[in-house]
C-alpha cells in the first residue's frame, strides 16, 4: 500500500553545480515516488474490488447450486411417478408447461400430464443451471486471478516507495553536507526503486523475497 513521500526542506546554494544536480535528482525521485504511490493505491483498490466481485460471483454460484439441488430432488420424485421421458418428449412437454403456466390453463383434471410437463420443465432448468454455473465459476476465477495479480503487484510498490523515500533523505543530506557518498547511494536506491515500480506495473520479473511478501501469488 502507498505511503507518503518524505518531505525534507533543504536550503541550497543556487550557484553550486553539485547542489543543482542533487536538487534535480530529488525532483525526479519525487516524480517516481508519485508514480509508485499511484500504483500502490490502484493495486490496493484492485485487490479489494477483485475479492468483492469474486465473492459475489461465488454467492450467485451457491444460489444456483441450492436451486439445482431442489429441482434435482423434485425431478427424481416425478421420474418415479411418470417415468423418464425421451429427450424429444422433454422438449415438447417443457414448452407445453411454460405455455400452460403463462395462460394459466392447468387444472386438477390433467394432473398426470401436468406432472410430465413439470418434469420436463425441471429437466430444462437443471440443464440451464449447469451452463450458468460454469459461466459464473469461470467469471469468479477470473476475478480471483485479477485479485491475486494485484496482490502480487502491491509489495513491489511498497518496496519502491520505501527506497525512494530513503533516496530523497540521503540526497537531502548530501546537499546539506556537500558529501557525495549519500548522493551516490541515493542514486542507487532510486534506480532500484524505479525498477521495482516498473515491475509493479508490468510484472516482468519475479523477485523471490518480494513475491513471498505477497503470499506466494
Amino acid at each position: 500500500m502507498s505511503g507518503h513521500a518524505a518531505e525534507v526542506e533543504v536550503p541550497h546554494d543556487e550557484n553550486d553545480p553539485f547542489v543543482k544536480k542533487v536538487a534535480l535528482s530529488v525532483a525526479i525521485y519525487a516524480v517516481i515516488l508519485v508514480i509508485a504511490g499511484a500504483g500502490g493505491n490502484n493495486a490496493g483498490k484492485d485487490m479489494l474490488m477483485g475479492q468483492m466481485q469474486a465473492s459475489n460471483e461465488w454467492s450467485r454460484y451457491q444460489a444456483k447450486v441450492q436451486r439445482e439441488v431442489l429441482y434435482t430432488q423434485e425431478r427424481e420424485t416425478l421420474e418415479q411417478i411418470v417415468g423418464v421421458p425421451s429427450k424429444e418428449e422433454l422438449e415438447t412437454l417443457a414448452k407445453a408447461y411454460q405455455a400452460a403456466q403463462k395462460d394459466r390453463k392447468l387444472t386438477a383434471a390433467d394432473a398426470g400430464e401436468r406432472q410430465k410437463q413439470r418434469l420436463a420443465f425441471i429437466s430444462t432448468k437443471i440443464a440451464e443451471y449447469e451452463a450458468e454455473k460454469k459461466e459464473i465459476s469461470d467469471t469468479a476465477r477470473t476475478k480471483e486471478a485479477d485479485r491475486d495479480t494485484a496482490h502480487r503487484k502491491d509489495p513491489y510498490f511498497d518496496f519502491a516507495e520505501m527506497l525512494l523515500q530513503i533516496g530523497v533523505v540521503l540526497a537531502s543530506i548530501s546537499m546539506l553536507s556537500k558529501a557525495k557518498w549519500p548522493y551516490a547511494v541515493s542514486l542507487l536506491l532510486a534506480f532500484v526503486g524505479l525498477l521495482l515500480t516498473l515491475n509493479g506495473y508490468f510484472l516482468v520479473a519475479k523477485v523471490p523475497f518480494i513475491d513471498s511478501a505477497a503470499g506466494g501469488h
